[in-house]
């Protein structure tokens, strides 16, 4: 078997919350999988589902689940999650905002973010994924893509064994990439496996 599990996250805080603690649920596509998470770009360690953290400081927040198979094939691509713990005292009078997902095609495709939080997944093709404001999520797909995760605390993922072009800006960035892509020096943690040139 060397066909890695797909993780998902099915439960869990997304755009603007009051609570400082999060419980999350995550499954994976293969039975017998074993789960390891991480936690705003810290290294990733074994976890179990429902899983909480308490605690939290006010400010954006990343959750990232990854299975792996009873082979040893790891999810090269792990779920992930943001959300921001506002200060219930300062808490803002209008609608929390929401995650806005676009989604490309098997071609060519140019997708842009919000002010807001935003997940950009592309699929085949040489995309740009921008990310503009917000904390973002931006899933490269299987082509040659530039990945521009703009200001904001980002989550790029990248992994996917073709050489891929990304940058983050400001904020606390969490890069997800294969040892070949060409990784701007503004990403603040890079996580780098797999594919070489």
């Amino acid at each position: 078997d060397g066909t890695p599990p797909e993780t998902t996250i099915t439960a869990g805080p997304s755009g603007q919350v009051k609570t400082t603690s999060a419980s999350f649920e995550f499954t994976s596509s293969e039975t017998g999988s074993r789960f390891d998470c991480s936690l705003d770009g810290r290294p990733f360690a074994a976890c179990s589902s429902p899983t909480t953290h308490a605690a939290l400081a006010p400010g954006a927040h990343t959750f990232s689940a990854r299975a792996t198979d009873a082979a040893g094939n790891s999810d090269p691509t792990p779920a992930v999650r943001t959300w921001t713990v506002i200060n219930p005292k300062r808490a803002p009078r209008s609608r929390p905002s929401q995650n806005i997902t676009r989604t490309g095609t098997a071609r060519r495709d140019v997708l842009r973010g919000t002010r807001g939080p935003d997940v950009l997944r592309g699929l085949g093709g040489a995309d740009l994924l921008y990310g503009l404001r917000g904390n973002d999520v931006l899933l490269g797909g299987r082509g040659q893509d530039r990945l521009l995760a703009g200001a904001g605390s980002d989550v790029v993922q990248a992994k996917d064994g073709v050489r891929d072009t990304i940058a983050c800006g400001l904020g606390r960035d969490v890069v997800y990439a294969d040892r070949a892509d060409r990784i701007a020096r503004d990403c603040e943690v890079v996580h780098r496996s797999g594919w070489r040139s």
